[in-house]
C-alpha cells in the first residue's frame, strides 16, 4: 500500500502544483466517516484534519484496510501487522506505527502455551467450528463443567484416526488460555515422552525441571497417549505424572486409540510392571470416569 508522497514522486508532481489531487485527497479522507469520527472523538477539529491532510490520509488508508481485516496470517499491508495510528498531543499531531490488536492478542494466547503439539493455524478457532455430535457434546460438557469450577474431572477421548480428538482438545485449551486458566502443556505424547527419557540420561537437572513442569501445569493434554515407546522408565514417568496431578486435581485431558483397559495391558509387559500399569488404569479411571468416543467419522 503507497503512501501519497510515492504516489506523487512516481508521477513527478507535488501537492503544490496540483490543489485538484490535493483535494482529491480530502474528498477521500472525509468519506471515510467512521474513519473521521474516530478522529474527531479524539478532539481533531475538521480544521486540523484539513491541514494535516497527509497523515491523515496515510491514517484512514490504513483504518479502512483494519475494518475488513483479513486475518493476522493473510495481512498485506505495507506495515504489516501494524497499526498507523494519528495522535494530537497539545495541538501537535504526529504520527506513529504500533503493533495491531490482534496480533498482541495472538502473542497473548501463545503465551498462555509452555508446549503446543498442534495446527497453531487453529488458534483462530473457537468451540462454534465443533459439531454437535453426541462424542463430542458430551466431551464439552465435560469441560465446561471445569470452566465454571463446578468439576475437576479429566477429559479421556478415544475414536478413530482423525476423529477430532486433537482438534476438540486444541479447541478446549483455547478457550481457557484466551480466558488466562492456563498455562497449557499441550503434548504429543510419544514425542515429548521420547525426549524427556532422552533427557534422564543425558541432563538430569533438565529432566527434573521439564517433568515438573508437565506435573504442575494447570492444563495438560496427553495427545496420542499409549503410541509412545513402552518401557519401565516412560511408564514410571506417566505414573509419576498422573499420581501426582490427581493429587493437586489438576486438569488433565487423554487423547487416545486405547480404551483404558487396553493401555493397562499395554503397559502390562511384566508381573511387576503390571501393578504400576493397574495404578495407571485406576487413577485413569478415577479422573476420568470413562471413556468419550468420538466416532470414527473422519472430520478433521
Amino acid at each position: 500500500m503507497k503512501n501519497v508522497n510515492e504516489i506523487l514522486s512516481n508521477a513527478h508532481m507535488t501537492f503544490e502544483d496540483d490543489e485538484k489531487m490535493l483535494q482529491e485527497i480530502k474528498k477521500k479522507c472525509f468519506r471515510s466517516q467512521q474513519a473521521i469520527a474516530h478522529l474527531r472523538k479524539r478532539g481533531f477539529t475538521d480544521e486540523m484534519i484539513e491541514n494535516n491532510i497527509l497523515k491523515v490520509y496515510d491514517f484512514v488508508k490504513d483504518y479502512e484496510y483494519c475494518l475488513n481485516c483479513p486475518g493476522v496470517e493473510n495481512c498485506q499491508k505495507e506495515n504489516a501487522l501494524l497499526i498507523h495510528e494519528i495522535k494530537l498531543e497539545y495541538g501537535i499531531v504526529s504520527q506513529e506505527l504500533r503493533p495491531c490488536r490482534k496480533i498482541l492478542e495472538k502473542a497473548q494466547l501463545e503465551n498462555q502455551f509452555v508446549v503446543s503439539d498442534f495446527n497453531h493455524a487453529w488458534m483462530t478457532k473457537t468451540i462454534k467450528s465443533l459439531d454437535s455430535s453426541k462424542g463430542r457434546i458430551e466431551a464439552l460438557k465435560k469441560f465446561e463443567n471445569y470452566k465454571n469450577d463446578t468439576s475437576d474431572k479429566w477429559i479421556y477421548l478415544t475414536g478413530k484416526m482423525n476423529s477430532g480428538r486433537t482438534y476438540i482438545s486444541a479447541i478446549m485449551c483455547i478457550e481457557l488460555a484466551k480466558i488466562n486458566r492456563g498455562p497449557v502443556c499441550f503434548l504429543n505424547t510419544p514425542n515429548r515422552l521420547s525426549n524427556l527419557s532422552s533427557l534422564s540420561f543425558k541432563d538430569k537437572d533438565k529432566f527434573e525441571k521439564t517433568l515438573d513442569i508437565y506435573v504442575n501445569v494447570p492444563v495438560l493434554v496427553l495427545d496420542d497417549f499409549g503410541t509412545e515407546l513402552k518401557n519401565d522408565l516412560v511408564r514410571n514417568i506417566i505414573l509419576q505424572i498422573f499420581t501426582k496431578r490427581s493429587g493437586k486435581h489438576l486438569f488433565t485431558i487423554i487423547n487416545s486409540d486405547y480404551s483404558i483397559n487396553d493401555i493397562v495391558e499395554l503397559y502390562s509387559q511384566t508381573k511387576s510392571a503390571s501393578i504400576e500399569a493397574k495404578r495407571i488404569g485406576d487413577i485413569l479411571k478415577q479422573e476420568c470416569q470413562k471413556e468419550i468416543n468420538l466416532g470414527g467419522l473422519e472430520v478433521y
